[in-house]
């Protein structure tokens, strides 16, 4: 493709710069000796160097192949701006992006502000960044973001403003060699999602463009005709896929730096800072380099933030290493900082990035002190950037004297979790000292910082602002957007299956190690709780994402078929000892994980990839009336009987027995919305009979106590089970945080063992705890009565249920109906989800949100449908999938 002055500025902007790399991808292959040389040098694969530059065997089976004029590879800004102009010049465009959604990070997008700029001031301003980055720059290429960068950005501004996503400008005037030059950018730090939730909205724009989306398809090499880069072959569900592009292939794929590989062969000054981003892997680079691509030369263009507001505080103050020393001239950007780490990152061997913090030491009157510098030297003092806020006192460490200030940083670095050596207190008092003699000589002997800054740290109370860049959210190379891996579900990363065994099975060990060992019987019973403890709730989870793709009523009667199941294994377990205990203990782990792979094993492929689900608001309503009612059970754990309790008793037997033969045989005869009454019910119940205890004994409350709160557990965990399965939203984030019910239930009893310990006598006691349990138990009934708002607010519907049974019956029809009509009428992959999606009745903008694709893109998908399934609309592909 050759690319001429003109169509350099019809692809305007971020657009450009993807269309020069376009061109040097089309005819890139080297063809000389020297040109084999100098790539080899530079990243073309050669024997000798890192694996990541060793090109693999051209892929050449392709499951299915789609023809464009441009193929855009990558989502983010540069990808969609690329996307946007390519089609507007006439072009045919597929953008192909690796994971499920258009994504881009950051905040600011800068620009040339062309419109009061004079040509002066554009070659003052290159001129600037030529010299800022010691004449490494290609002029032409900084000449052309000069010149249209402005333009881009107004139109992203613009577009994302339409999708309701409302930028907030930032303008700012700087000065060169005597010119001033304007600079304008896009900040969205106000909005939820930041400058992603611009990238969603540009995305459907231009989808409506009619630019062609394929997400969850990573490129993995550049496809080749001859000399020339012809295409780009993705990894999708169908298969490798072939997208030729007739004109030109445009790289908008990402950075590297999640690819620890590239990150030290191309910017070794980065190792020991923590990654950002570990999606990021470099992998649209690698595409590049093995299809003949030069890569920037090193070293490269890196960025490393972390900290937040408080990093951006540029205040130059007194800063004071993890040593308690003064280390630096303070007047430096947050951006150069990472620059004067690398000595202290090395004395924890590159292994602990919180090294790289240290403390700015302000007085009292800072902001004041602050604000006069900014007057003078706004260009080197800063408040924060952009249109970030200024951080509040709160977040700092305070201290009244230098001594107390000193302490409280320690504290800071312990609670905080730095893992970073306690710093000598006397040193970090010293420090300040000298700093203020120093201030009073009028002139830094130490780093030469302006006298102006030389202000003594004198008015208390005192404050030490933690701060630091330590995280790499990009290392620049051939583009700069966002790659991830598609993400796969717990049941298939072999660190959690093999994680949860070795961890069941180290808990077993020391269980066993208990008698042997009885002297160090208390350290090794804590290891083995804490381990079999994330053991259990790694194999709850992926039990969990094992049954989500079944009807809600088989999921209720698994469930309950497992906890009642669990009662009489627990029971015949009990005064097993020596080697039949031991025999146990390793036993039932490798069984509990031998049943649980082939649980997950035999589900459909389709229900194996749990993709990234969309944003929503945590039902804390739910989780809310669990933990009250665990709140209100724990207070009653020193009163239960032989038998009751939530955990493999007789109570739970009882209630997962009855639960089960109700679902199964009367399912259909009752209202979901009732059963969920159950639990309250019989907790009060058991609240009623505790002043009959004197007649009755505990046994009766007990048991009705214990039975709510199990079928309590049970029947929230459905209504997670509900909300996963109509907002596509992974099952593990929703229940992974159940399991906090269990400190609500230590609280209980812990408040019931500090009443114990007051002067009120027995009774007194008995009427607390029984009114206090009472309270609970009604709290929790009103909650979960307002049923609209859980339907409203969070989509929760399973309360509405008149007849599982049946709603289940039906779902699981229409699934296998679809199942047959997605083979006869040979659906893709994706389009076999989205006409699923249809036939249980979700609108566009669910399946949207759901399967994160743009509308232009849905729409497509369910034309094809159409087509495929020779049907004419909505209704007539509802009704034939057997939908309603």
């Amino acid at each position: 493709m050759e690319v001429t002055r003109r169509d350099l500025f019809k692809f305007t902007g971020l657009a450009a710069a993807g269309v020069v790399g376009a061109s040097a991808l089309a005819g890139c292959a080297p063809k000389t000796a020297a040109e084999t040389a100098m790539l080899a040098d530079t990243g073309s694969a050669d024997a000798g160097l890192p694996a990541f530059l060793q090109a693999p065997e051209p892929i050449t089976d392709f499951a299915d192949t789609r023809e464009y004029d441009i193929v855009v590879v990558g989502a983010g800004e540069s990808g969609l701006s690329a996307a946007h102009s390519a089609v507007a010049a006439g072009a045919k465009v597929a953008c192909v992006q690796n994971i499920g959604t258009a994504q881009t990070t950051g905040n600011m997008g800068a620009s040339m502000d062309t419109t009061k700029t004079d040509e002066a001031g554009i070659q003052a301003c290159v001129a600037f960044l030529m010299e800022k980055n010691a004449y490494r720059s290609n002029r032409k290429l900084l000449e052309a973001w000069a010149r249209n960068s402005y333009e881009a950005v107004t139109w992203w501004a613009d577009t994302a403003a339409e999708g309701g996503a409302e930028s907030k400008p930032y303008d700012s005037e700087r000065e060169y060699n005597g010119y001033t030059y304007y600079l304008h950018a896009n900040t969205y730090n106000h909005l939820e999602g930041a400058h992603n939730d611009a990238a969603l909205a540009v995305c459907d724009a231009v989808a409506a463009e009619s630019v062609e989306f394929f997400f969850n398809s990573p490129a993995v090499q550049l496809y080749k005709e001859g000399e020339r880069v012809a295409g780009v072959i993705c990894e999708t569900e169908e298969g490798n896929v072939l997208f030729k592009a007739a004109k030109g292939v445009i790289l908008a794929s990402g950075d590297c730096s999640g690819n620890q590989e590239m990150r030290d062969y191309y910017c070794p000054d980065l190792r020991g800072f923590k990654t950002m981003s570990p999606f990021r892997d470099g992998m649209g680079m690698m595409t590049g380099i093995w299809a003949g691509a030069q890569m920037t030369p090193v070293n490269h263009s890196k960025m490393v933030h972390g900290g937040g507001a408080l990093t951006r505080l540029e205040l130059p103050f007194l800063n004071l290493d993890i040593h308690g020393e003064r280390f630096m001239n303070e007047v430096l950007s947050f951006a150069y900082l990472n620059n004067l780490m690398r000595g202290y990152l090395e004395e924890y061997d590159f292994q602990n990035p919180m090294a790289a913090k240290f403390f700015t030491i302000m007085p009292a009157n800072w902001a004041e002190i602050g604000e006069q510098w900014t007057a003078v030297h706004p260009e080197e003092v800063k408040f924060g950037v952009g249109n970030m806020k200024i951080p509040s006192e709160d977040q700092f460490v305070k201290g009244e004297t230098f001594a107390e200030l000193a302490a409280n940083i320690n504290a800071y670095m312990e609670a905080e979790e730095w893992h970073i050596d306690p710093i000598d207190e006397q040193a970090i008092v010293a420090s300040i000292e000298a700093y203020n003699e120093l201030c009073a000589t009028g002139s830094d002997g130490q780093f030469g910082k302006r006298a102006d800054y030389l202000v003594p740290i004198e008015q208390g109370p005192f404050f030490a602002v933690p701060r630091g860049a330590n995280s790499v959210p990009a290392v620049l190379g051939i583009a700069a957007t966002l790659l991830a891996r598609r993400i796969v579900p717990l049941n298939a990363h072999r660190w959690a299956r093999f994680g949860s065994l070795a961890a069941m099975l180290a808990a077993s060990l020391c269980l066993i190690a208990v008698s042997e060992f009885p002297s160090a019987a208390v350290p090794l019973a804590t290891a083995g709780a804490l381990l079999g403890a994330f053991g259990f709730c790694a194999i709850l989870l992926m039990f969990n994402e094992a049954i989500v793709p079944l009807s809600l009523i088989r999921i209720a009667l698994f469930t309950a078929a497992s906890r009642f199941i669990a009662v009489p294994m627990t029971y015949l377990c009990q005064g097993l000892a020596g080697t039949r205990f031991a025999l146990v203990l390793v036993l039932l782990p490798l069984l509990s994980l031998s049943c649980l792979a082939l649980a997950f094993r035999s589900l459909p492929e389709r229900e194996r990839v749990v993709r990234p689900y969309p944003k929503f608001s945590y039902p804390w309503k739910p989780l809310a009336v669990l933990c009250i009612c665990a709140f209100a059970y724990g207070m009653r754990t020193a009163q239960l009987p032989e038998g009751a309790g939530v955990h493999s008793s007789l109570s739970t037997a009882l209630v997962m027995g009855t639960f089960f033969v109700v679902v199964y045989f009367f399912s259909d005869r009752f209202s979901v919305s009732a059963l969920f009454r159950s639990p309250l019910l019989l907790m009060v119940c058991g609240v009623l009979l505790i002043p009959a205890e004197g007649v009755l004994g505990t046994t009766a409350a007990g048991y009705l106590i214990s039975m709510g709160m199990t079928l309590m557990s049970l029947l929230i965990s459905l209504l997670f089970y509900d909300l996963s399965k109509r907002m596509g939203i992974a099952i593990v984030a929703l229940t992974g945080i159940m399991r906090v019910n269990t400190l609500f239930t230590l609280w209980g009893a812990r408040c019931t063992d500090l009443l114990g310990r007051t002067s009120l006598d027995e009774g007194t006691q008995s009427i607390l705890v029984s009114a206090a349990v009472v309270m609970l138990v009604l709290a929790s009934t009103l909650m979960l009565l307002s049923e609209k708002d859980l339907a409203s607010r969070w989509g929760i519907k399973l309360l509405e249920t008149e007849n599982l049974a049946a709603d289940s019956l039906r779902a699981e029809a229409i699934a296998e109906r679809c199942d047959a009509v997605s083979a006869s009428c040979h659906l893709s992959p994706r389009e076999d989800e989205i006409c699923r999606l249809i036939a249980s009745g979700k609108t566009n903008q669910q399946i949207e949100r759901e399967l994160f694709i743009a509308s232009g893109t849905l729409k497509a998908h369910i034309q094809h449908i159409y087509v495929k399934c020779d049907v004419h609309s909505r209704k007539e592909l509802i009704a034939l999938c057997g939908g309603e």
